[in-house]
Formats: structure tokens, C-alpha cells, sequence
């Protein structure tokens, strides 16, 4: 029985830690705090987490194409997915209605300053359903640069010869784990498109862009991705390494005691 039982404990699996992969990268610009400008990405196939300073945690299912947003200063987390962007859709969309009818009451002069005060202030461009985002131009440049130890090559996004993004782009056999990340890149992609497109379906809202590059477009993986506004360069995130870790079972799990806040127009 003592041998057997030896036996058995052999077979059980010693940690609850496999092993993932950890990017460190480093951000920079005016639109983000100083408490995120630098971090770690850990992935595990089809899920991610990335914290965000010491304050924020975002968990990411590419598969499920659902998101946890984690506020550690009040204990909360926000869960989005398609079922809640459908529902702030559905409450958004008659809010934005009723405000154009309202506005359209107004004699021509204040309504376009309260127009402008809406788009100014609150995000909000009550003028029309455009595209949140153009298709944008892409192309290679003769350019190359280097991050984390890697060369690449710059590719710009244009939008109507206005620069809007720039990518310093490898191809995923030149990056430790690159099938991981191109598989996190395009699971990003398409939350970004489906969920977000979602939400803004009206196209009244103007949502901050995220840089995230379209991976099968550029041909490889962004080292370097930069973001601009008006020429102006506001954003630039950058590998700064790709390692192989262990992740414990508790990764990708929300924080015991923590309460989950819903977004508006969801059922509580």
C-alpha cells in the first residue's frame, strides 16, 4: 500500500504553474499616465493579461472574445463582451436620438455651439453615423529599426496622406514565441472591430483609437507601433523582451472579493 501510494503522488502533477509567454514593453506619450507607461503582457494561447500600472488588470479571452477590466483601487471589474455591447448599444442608440431631436429645437447658431461644446467635451459628434476609423493606406517604407535586440521594418497608415500610425515590423520567426503573439495580435484585432464597432455602431461616439495593427496585413509583428494626432506623435509602445515563464492557474482568474460593476444599459 506505502509503494502504491508513492506511486500515485509521483503521477500528480507538482505545480499548477505551465508555461506562457512574457512580454515586457515600454509606452510612452501625452495620452497615457505615467503609472502605464510600461509593463508586462502574459499569454497563454487564447488568453492575455495585462497590467496596467498597479491599478488596473485587463484578462482577455481571444476565443470567447470577452474582456475583464480590473480596477484594483475599489475591488470592481467590468466584463465586456458581445452580449454587453449589444445591450449599451440598444440604450445608447435612443439617448443619441432624443439629444439630436432636442438639438433640432434649438435656433441654428446654439444648436451647432452646442454641437461643437458635445464633440469638444463629451466625445459625442451628433452630425452623423461616419466611420469611427477610415480604412487606412498601408504601406512599407525603406525605413528599419530595432527593438528589444530585433530588427524590423516601418510600415505607415495613412488616411488620405494624414499620418496616423506607424509600424516597425518582423516577421514572427525572427521573435521568441511569435505564433503566441501573432495569435494574441489578431484576437485583439477582431475584438477591437466586432465589440468596439458595436458599442459605436451610430458612429456617434468618438472612442480613442488603439494602435493595434492588423497582422496579416503587415506581414509580421509590430515591434514599435506609434500613434498620431494632428502630426504630432502621442503614443509609441515598444517590446522591450519575449521570455517563456510559468503561469500559475490563478493568471487569468478575477481577484477573490472583488465585485463585478456593469456597464450601462446592462442587466444587473
Amino acid at each position: 500500500m506505502f509503494i502504491r501510494s508513492l506511486v500515485l503522488l509521483a503521477l500528480l502533477p507538482l505545480s499548477t504553474a505551465h508555461a506562457g509567454v512574457s512580454v515586457q514593453y515600454d509606452s510612452t506619450g501625452s495620452v497615457i499616465p505615467n503609472s502605464a507607461k510600461g509593463g508586462t503582457i502574459l499569454i497563454d494561447k487564447h488568453r492575455s493579461r495585462m497590467d496596467v500600472g498597479t491599478n488596473a488588470t485587463v484578462i482577455f479571452d481571444g476565443n470567447a472574445q470577452s474582456m475583464e477590466i480590473i480596477s484594483h483601487d475599489d475591488k470592481t471589474y467590468t466584463v465586456l463582451d458581445k452580449a454587453s455591447a449589444e445591450a449599451i448599444a440598444a440604450e445608447l442608440e435612443p439617448a443619441l436620438q432624443q439629444m439630436r431631436t432636442q438639438l433640432q429645437a434649438l435656433p441654428p447658431e446654439q444648436r451647432e455651439m452646442m454641437e461643437k461644446m458635445m464633440a469638444e467635451r463629451m466625445g459625442i459628434n451628433l452630425q452623423g453615423a461616419a466611420e469611427q476609423e477610415p480604412d487606412l493606406d498601408l504601406k512599407k517604407t525603406d525605413k528599419s529599426g530595432e527593438s528589444g535586440g530585433i530588427a524590423c521594418n516601418w510600415w505607415q497608415a495613412t488616411d488620405d496622406t494624414v499620418l496616423r500610425y506607424e509600424y516597425c515590423v518582423t516577421p514572427a520567426k525572427n521573435v521568441p514565441y511569435g505564433d503566441d503573439l501573432l495569435k494574441y495580435f489578431q484576437d485583439l484585432k477582431q475584438f477591437k472591430r466586432e465589440i468596439v464597432g458595436t458599442i459605436n455602431r451610430s458612429g456617434a461616439l468618438q472612442i480613442p483609437s488603439l494602435p493595434i495593427a492588423d497582422v496579416r496585413e503587415i506581414e509580421g509583428l509590430p515591434l514599435i507601433s506609434r500613434q498620431y494626432q494632428d502630426g504630432k506623435l502621442i503614443l509609441e509602445s515598444r517590446f522591450v523582451s519575449v521570455t517563456e515563464t510559468d503561469l500559475p492557474a490563478a493568471t487569468f482568474k478575477l481577484p477573490e472579493g472583488y465585485s463585478e460593476q456593469k456597464l450601462p444599459g446592462v442587466a444587473r
